[in-house]
């Protein structure tokens, strides 16, 4: 398993021969992720008000921030990487204002995840998404640490990463490495569920929810045809969540939602 300077490098390699892979593609667009299960999930679960101040840390392309922003919340837009940021700007200064009218908040700024640059309990929620599985343990625990600590009394660390457990894992794994050139990268990938729970307990952060995300995205994960993320977004808006059964098997994502003591 790699630590924070090997990952953080391997980061800088991705955003050099890949600049424009991690941005918004369409800004406008972005209401539409009101209906995705980390969207819903999220809000149901942290249940904030309007206001409320986020931080995504380790943000990539800061979709979710944008997002969050949009519907009205106060965010923080996080990364060690600025070629993302720099195309986050751009989807900012093409969606100026949220749902309601108002400009839209949010900050972007360089930073490092290991050391935050906020006071102890600045936000309310704090979250990320196909970060922490790529750290040893050791390494994860002080970052689990500081997302703690920049979160207020009360207030939630989420955290989302692969599943490992579903039935198109190995399918996946075979597309990536022989269309893409991911391997090349030093990013591995750790199966979390059980390991993450108890790591959250220890720093006293109890866990509100444990859950598989995104199951309709099964359809388009890979290939990423347009076609089928049309048909997967139509499943997406249309169906009810499969039972938990189905989304342990075929929820591309697992969600964890602790608060802090």
């Amino acid at each position: 398993m790699t630590g924070r300077n090997a990952v953080t490098n391997a980061w800088h390699e991705v955003h050099a021969n890949h600049p424009e892979a991690y941005r918004v593609t369409h800004p406008a667009s972005i209401r539409r992720m009101a209906y995705r299960d980390f969207a819903k999930q999220f809000l149901r679960s942290c249940n904030l008000s309007r206001g409320a101040r986020i931080l995504e840390a380790g943000c990539g392309s800061g979709r979710d921030s944008l997002f969050f922003s949009y519907a009205g919340f106060r965010c923080t837009a996080l990364d060690i990487s600025e070629t993302p940021l720099r195309h986050l700007q751009a989807a900012v200064r093409m969606l100026p204002s949220d749902r309601f009218g108002a400009p839209l908040h949010l900050n972007i700024l360089a930073g490092d995840i290991f050391a935050l640059p906020f006071a102890e309990g600045t936000f309310d929620a704090v979250f990320n998404s196909g970060v922490v599985e790529h750290y040893d343990k050791a390494t994860r625990f002080h970052l689990l640490a500081e997302l703690r600590r920049v979160t207020k009394q009360q207030g939630f660390v989420v955290l989302v990463f692969p599943n490992k457990k579903h039935v198109l894992r190995l399918w996946w794994d075979w597309l990536i490495a022989t269309f893409s050139d991911f391997s090349r990268y030093d990013l591995p990938e750790q199966d979390l569920s059980a390991s993450l729970v108890q790591e959250v307990s220890e720093l006293e952060l109890d866990v509100q929810l444990l859950d598989w995300i995104d199951c309709y995205d099964t359809l388009s994960h890979f290939p990423n045809w347009l076609p089928l993320r049309l048909i997967a977004f139509a499943a997406t808006v249309l169906f009810p969540r499969p039972p938990g059964v189905l989304r342990k098997h075929f929820g591309t994502r697992t969600m964890l939602v602790a608060r802090k003591r």
